[in-house]
């Protein structure tokens, strides 16, 4: 008797004598059918059944099917678009006696991913142990703004960075996908992917090729949890022994799988397991120590001590990376990392259509080029664009795009660079040049304005655009600007002068000449910026002795955040510039700001700090940047620092923590000893790479 028929009859036995209306033959009529599945394809037929309840039949998945289900699971994305709760854990084993090493090598990979999107929760743990070489493993929890951390980091290769500790911190702009992105992206490195086996992922025939014919899986079905298993074990060509363990739901949705390898001297096996729902379960604890979060900043400015091939040395004596010469930017301030001083000619095109191509789809946007200027601007602490720049930014940007598309190609942008001198006219005039180009006085075309046409060449069909202002200059071709404003004036001016910039004669007095040449405006010397390139519009009260500082001179440095993602009141952090830090014991020694003195420190938006009276009387000046008005530490936020010592350290410290942010916690990176492993890792991987192939 089955059970379904069992729990039916017991349900008929117990209601006749409440309801009065089944009879004793009725009864023993349904207990004389045979219940049970009928149908002989199903994987519970049975040939005694008469009588069958709906669903009472099971049908097993192929093979085909669970082999579909390992191969083409979901990324944690795709799952959650599915659920708002949702996660997976993985794990990678390898163990083999390392004849190299001369040593047993166990070696344990661990991800786990949980993520629930209705309360801005994520778990992210990452583990990594080679016994008994090192031992790593680093666990990122947050519920909303709340976040948890915990890490240990041991064995023999872990030095003194060896240890373990919990701490929360904050994140008061939480994504939850952006902090899955940036962890799992760092433990997918090539390192740790070379040390075990990849996952089974695209053709289902990468997995059954090396699958003998005759491999029979076994399958089985548990009707109460409604789970199916698939057991397939078989000898490949090689000698290794392959055993696979698959689990699907009644909807064939993978739940987990396990593959394992023995060749008879080395196994792995990879273990992976889908959580949904209920099964995702996120905790964090409020009453940890705290930590800051770590902030990452693009530096340029800084001088180096090691310099090396990677250093390029200005004439101005700023140092900058070497990969910044020659990129269309005066990064040292003098024009001597651009050849021929920066001339316009010397820019590179692609590279600047790189750094303002922000969608990165090939081609350049008025708005991209807007941006970029404001943000350039505002780097340098100036006022964005107003409306009558953004309109003159807007006619140079179309004069360049011929074909009308509203977007510039890499080759409209480098003929409109070429296009466009700097040497026309002093620095209040914008002038649009047609070198090979053709104007022609149009009058009032559209009925409310008397204009210039002009196009790039006089066999172009269709004209390019319209100005106020034309001159003719034979050889060096036509030259336009709107500057004079519309007037019938100008009407068949074409012979005029104004290009040659008669307008630089009358500064007079109000001129300052730098050291180097150059000359700027009288009210630009001692503003805090490095104006000339070369330093010498900026002094400290006329006469300054050099007795004292030598021939070493202040400079500007640049700091980006980039790739921030934990987020935190601006508010909440200072500047702080240190000096006298202990000597390093060795090349490696990476000596942390807590060893250092502090000459200044204010508040990051305060914009000044002074030294300490009783070392000297100097002010470093500084200037943060709220790229996008958020208020918080965020991608493209700037500080700019002036007059900073080349021997001076600039840290920021989070007031919240009570911790310098380089000494951070909350990113597995910033632990002491982690590079270390990581290097370990990636030799160590690529031996176990060697001996699998």
């Amino acid at each position: 008797m089955t059970r379904a028929y069992a729990l039916l009859a017991s349900i008929l036995l117990m209601a006749t004598p409440l309801a009065g209306c089944t009879s004793s033959p009725e009864i023993e009529e349904i207990v004389d059918d045979i219940l049970g599945c009928m149908d002989e394809n199903a994987e519970n037929y049975d040939d005694n059944a008469t009588a069958e309840l709906l669903g009472d039949c099971i049908y097993l998945a192929s093979m085909e099917v669970f082999m579909t289900a390992m191969t083409e699971q979901m990324e944690i994305d795709e799952m959650l678009e599915i659920i708002p709760q949702a996660g997976y854990s993985m794990s990678i084993t390898a163990s083999e006696f390392n004849v190299d090493m001369g040593m047993q090598m166990d070696t344990v990979i661990e991800e786990m991913v949980m993520a629930d999107l209705d309360t801005d929760s994520v778990y992210v743990k990452n583990g990594m142990s080679m016994a008994p070489l090192m031992t790593f493993e680093y666990t990122h929890i947050q519920v909303g703004e709340l976040v948890n951390v915990h890490y240990t980091l041991g064995g023999m290769f872990a030095g003194e960075g060896a240890g373990m500790g919990s701490y929360q911190t904050r994140d008061a702009d939480p994504d939850v996908m952006e902090i899955i992105s940036s962890m799992v992206q760092a433990s997918d490195s090539d390192g740790l992917g070379e040390i075990g086996l990849a996952l089974p992922t695209g053709d289902l025939s990468e997995m059954s090729s090396d699958m003998p014919a005759d491999a029979e899986p076994v399958i089985s079905y548990d009707d109460e949890s409604g789970v199916q298993t698939m057991t397939l074990e078989y000898t490949n060509d090689s000698g290794h022994d392959i055993s696979i363990v698959t689990l699907i739901d009644d909807s064939e949705d993978l739940m987990s799988y396990e593959i394992s390898t023995d060749n008879g001297s080395a196994t792995t096996s990879i273990s992976y397991t889908v959580m949904w729902g209920d099964a995702v379960i996120i905790e964090v604890d409020d009453t940890l120590p705290r930590t800051s979060i770590p902030i990452n900043f693009h530096v340029e400015g800084m001088p180096e001590d090691d310099g090396g091939d990677d250093m390029f040395y200005c004439d101005n004596g700023n140092e900058i990376s070497r990969d910044l010469v020659d990129d269309g930017w005066d990064d040292c301030g003098d024009g001597s990392d651009e050849s021929d001083d920066g001339d316009d000619d010397d820019r590179d095109p692609e590279q600047m259509m790189d750094y303002m191509d922000t969608d990165d789809d090939g081609y350049l946007s008025l708005q991209e080029l807007i941006d970029f200027l404001n943000n350039d601007r505002e780097q340098n602490g100036e006022e964005p664009m107003s409306s009558e720049e953004e309109e003159g930014t807007a006619n140079w940007f179309y004069s360049g795009d011929t074909d009308g598309d509203d977007l510039l190609s890499l080759d409209e942008f480098t003929q409109l660079l070429e296009s466009t001198g700097d040497d026309d006219g002093g620095d209040d005039i914008d002038w649009m040049d047609y070198y090979d180009g053709y104007c022609e006085w149009e009058g009032d075309v559209d009925g409310d304005e008397d204009v210039w046409y002009c196009k790039y060449s006089e066999d172009q069909e269709y004209w390019d655009t319209w100005w106020y202002y034309c001159e003719d200059h034979e050889d060096d071709g036509w030259h336009c600007t709107d500057d004079f404003g519309q007037s019938e004036d100008f009407e068949y001016s074409s012979g005029g002068d104004e290009w040659s910039g008669s307008d630089d004669d009358d500064e007079g007095d109000e001129m300052f000449t730098c050291d180097n040449g150059d000359e700027i405006p009288m009210d630009w010397v001692n503003d805090g910026w490095d104006d000339c390139g070369d330093g010498s519009d900026e002094y400290e009260d006329g006469d300054e002795s050099d007795d004292e500082e030598g021939d070493v001179e202040p400079f500007r440095v640049t700091m980006m955040v980039m790739g921030q993602t934990l987020n935190a009141p601006i508010s909440d952090f200072e500047v702080r510039f240190l000096f006298d830090c202990r000597e390093p014991e060795d090349e490696e020694d990476d000596i942390p700001p807590s060893d250092c003195s502090i000459a200044a420190s204010n508040g990051l938006t305060e914009g000044s700090a002074t030294v300490d009276p009783t070392l000297t009387e100097y002010e470093f000046t500084y200037e943060y940047l709220d790229y996008d008005g958020d208020g918080l530490i965020s991608d493209m936020d700037t500080l700019v620092i002036d007059n900073l010592w080349p021997d001076v350290r600039v840290e920021l410290y989070d007031t919240w923590a009570d911790q310098y942010t380089s000494e951070s916690f909350a990113t597995a990176e910033m632990l002491p000893g982690f590079g270390a492993l990581m290097a370990l890792t990636v030799l160590l991987g690529a031996a176990f790479a060697t001996r699998r192939d």
